[in-house]
């Protein structure tokens, strides 16, 4: 037997076993440590990000994005899975995770799969092939899950056989470059390094609004060209106190020492610099807004609104017409608080993407079908 084979072997072991692992270390984070955890407080604070604030939950929602789409890893919020990917990597290594979106790709990444084990297996004795088919079998209705999810492991990702393939997609301009490129941005955010790095919740010290802020791991362990001097250093060792008992009480699944270092991070963090520091008020509704899904599901309060005013065209039925005009008029005032709020919390008229102009120009539709119903 050569020792690639026999790697490969050992490889396909591994992921049969270390997914039940895995699995269970993940579900036993997403369990009684996860049901008790409070990082609410913690949600709402700023966070610097490629040049503005936001609070903390809407940037772990934009992160999370990147590595597992719209799907909530164990059911847990963006904010518990950042902060697990970061403290406790081991948990996921072949945990699936990284979402691929293109259905077809899933197929031909699970068909490389099974085509390498059964190649594997083939080449092995009678007496070996069979307790090989056992540990294929344990990752046959995985593979199985992934092309109905889209949920995949690092470890699978990383496997010869799957690089392979990805490496072919990036040929295919219109198709491959975009999806590898996702797939690439998918590991490079979980890693916890980069995690770490861009935790950046301590605001200049002494700066204005135009300095970086820094993350509290460079307070706790400074770092050559990260400038604290001109923060207060009974501050600075309760900051580094309270991010060190926060990550080992979060390593060591204890949600009580989790919980009270998250509330004194909460309380301190703000009073670092108040003069940058953005108002608590627009962070909390910042938070509110991105955990009810940017109130997009207004659309269904329009569409309900829809019902009644056909009615009241196809029957000439009035009363329908005014049903409808008041469902419509109660869909557009959220709407309109959608929009208003939009513009609160990112201190700018919401033009500057792709979902705020469509959602800008929905809520101008709205206005002129009202001027028209009117005069």
């Amino acid at each position: 037997m050569n020792r690639r084979l026999l790697f490969r072997l050992i490889v396909i072991a591994i992921a049969a076993c270390g997914f039940a692992l895995n699995t269970a270390h993940a579900e036993s984070s997403a369990g009684a440590f996860g049901d008790q955890v409070d990082l609410t407080r913690l949600g709402e604070l700023a966070i610097h990000t490629e040049g503005r604030v936001k609070s903390l939950d809407s940037f772990t929602r934009e992160a999370m994005q990147n590595v597992s789409g719209s799907h909530k890893i164990a059911g847990r919020s963006p904010t518990f899975m950042y902060f697990d990917l970061m403290l406790r990597p081991d948990a996921y290594a072949d945990a699936d995770v990284i979402f691929m979106k293109q259905k077809q790709m899933r197929v031909q990444v699970a068909q490389a799969l099974r085509q390498a084990m059964r190649t594997d297996a083939s080449q092995l004795p009678e007496a070996m092939q069979a307790e090989l088919a056992k540990r294929t079998a344990e990752i046959e209705p995985r593979l199985d899950q992934f092309i109905d999810t889209g949920l995949i492991s690092a470890r699978m990702l990383m496997d010869p056989r799957v690089q392979e393939v990805l490496q072919r997609l990036p040929t295919d301009l219109l198709r491959g470059a975009k999806f590898v490129q996702a797939l690439d941005t998918a590991m490079s955010v979980m890693n916890p390094q980069v995690l770490r790095m861009n935790l950046n919740l301590v605001p200049p010290p002494g700066g204005g609004v135009r300095d970086g802020w820094v993350t509290l791991h460079d307070i706790a362990n400074p770092q050559p060209g990260v400038d604290i001097s001109k923060l207060d250093p009974p501050t600075a060792q309760k900051l580094s106190q309270a991010w060190t008992s926060f990550t080992s009480g979060w390593i060591n699944q204890d949600a009580a020492g989790v919980n009270s270092a998250a509330a004194q991070l909460a309380s301190m963090l703000p009073a670092v610099n108040a003069a940058v520091y953005p108002a608590q008020g627009r962070l909390h509704w910042e938070a509110w807004y991105f955990r009810m899904y940017n109130l997009t599901w207004v659309w269904v309060l329009y569409a309900l609104a829809l019902i009644p005013l056909l009615l009241s065209v196809a029957f000439r039925w009035p009363a329908a017409r005014w049903i409808g005009l008041f469902m419509f008029l109660v869909a557009f005032g959220f709407h309109t608080f959608a929009v208003m709020l939009r513009w609160y919390v990112a201190d700018r008229w919401p033009n500057s993407n792709m979902f705020e102009a469509v959602t800008t120009a929905a809520w101008f539709g709205g206005c002129l079908a009202l001027l028209l119903e009117i005069f």
